[in-house]
């Protein structure tokens, strides 16, 4: 990944930014995977 500051130009920006859209979503997607593992563990509302 360049720092912003070595972006040329409006593709370059928009290219990076893309790659950062993919890891976001790549994250959030992963966590998503932990809450549903949490909910295994809570077996009622008072574990919640």
């Amino acid at each position: 990944m360049k720092n912003p500051d070595e972006c040329v130009n409006l593709h370059e920006v928009r290219e990076e930014i893309d790659i950062i859209d993919r890891e976001v979503i790549d994250a959030l997607s992963k966590r998503f995977q932990y809450v549903i593992a949490a909910a295994r563990f809570k077996t009622s509302e008072a574990s919640v």
